[in-house]
Order: structure tokens, then C-alpha cells, then sequence
């Protein structure tokens, strides 16, 4: 869910988690300073509040535990992404770790091993004709291809789930 406040842009991602898209200007009209709000953790935690008390305007979120954890990330054109969370870290990780095994659990769906276990198999016998084999080595290659992409996107969002976790190392699933 996308809702926009001004130049402001909030993304709910559960019931206690938001994503803030918010320039350098908007930032400014809120009465903050970047610098200050990067130095000052009293500073930080009340731009923090600002933000959470502005996104109830467009998403209805729980955070009546306060912010516990948030990440900034800074991205081009003088914008920030901020990702809040309500949510009390221990009660994230499990639910990261849910969201781990749902995505190994729809990999695991995904990949096309048993097909690609039979064009081996079929290209070692070298029964077929050049013209056969060329098609199922091309195949072989686009769902090599399409697991390879999978993969990456897997990797890409652990290492995001890891990140949100403050760089948490990796636990036995």
C-alpha cells in the first residue's frame, strides 16, 4: 500500500512497519536539519515521531510501542528512504525468519530441477538429433538462467531482511 502525503510517499510493509520517501525539502518545511538530524539522536527521534505522527494521516499502522528500530538510506536526488518499524526487534526476526522459509518454500516451487535433471540426462544418452539437442541445450540454458535470477532476488532480499536486523548473521532456518 502506497500513500502519498505531500512530496512525502509512505509504503505500509506489516502492521507495525512503514517505508518514507521523503526529499531534502520536505525534510526542511518539517523544521528539521539534515546534519542535526544525523548528530543528534534527540533530534533524530523526533523527526522520527514527525514522521509516524504524519504517516497516520494516509495508513492506519500500529505503533503503539513507539519506534524500536528504523533504517535511513540516503539515494540520489537529495532523497532519503526511511524504514520505521513499531515493532520490538525480537518479534522481527521471527517474522523475518517466517518470511525466509515462505520465499525457500516458493523457490523450492519454482525451480524446474526435475526438468532440468532430464535434459542432462537427455543430452548425456546423445540419442537425439543436433537439431533436438540444440533445443534442449537451449533449454537447459534458459532454466539455468531463470534459477540464476531466482537466486539473486532470494540473496538480495535476506540481505535486506538482514540489514532491516542491523547486519543480523546467519541462523540455522
Amino acid at each position: 500500500m502506497q500513500k502519498e502525503g505531500g512530496k512525502m510517499v509512505y509504503w505500509k510493509l506489516d502492521n507495525h512497519t512503514i517505508r518514507c520517501l521523503i526529499n531534502k525539502e520536505e525534510i526542511k518545511k518539517m523544521g528539521f536539519d539534515l546534519n542535526d538530524i544525523s548528530k543528534d539522536a534527540d533530534v533524530m527521534t523526533e523527526f522520527l515521531e514527525a514522521i509516524v505522527s504524519d504517516s497516520h494521516n494516509y495508513i492506519d499502522w500500529n505503533t503503539e510501542n513507539g519506534v524500536q528500530i528504523y533504517i535511513a538510506k540516503a539515494l540520489p536526488a537529495d532523497q532519503f528512504l526511511f524504514t520505521i518499524s513499531c515493532s520490538f526487534p525480537d518479534d522481527m526476526i521471527d517474522q523475518d525468519l517466517r518470511q525466509i522459509r515462505r520465499m525457500i518454500n516458493a523457490l523450492n516451487d519454482k525451480i524446474p530441477l526435475d526438468r532440468l535433471d532430464e535434459i542432462v540426462s537427455l543430452l548425456e544418452e546423445n540419442e537425439q538429433p543436433l537439431n533436438q539437442s540444440i533445443d534442449l541445450f537451449e533449454e537447459g540454458l534458459k532454466l539455468v538462467r531463470h534459477c540464476d535470477d531466482m537466486l539473486k532476488k532470494f540473496e538480495e532480499r535476506i540481505e535486506e531482511i538482514k540489514s532491516r536486523n542491523g547486519g543480523a548473521e546467519d541462523e540455522e532456518l
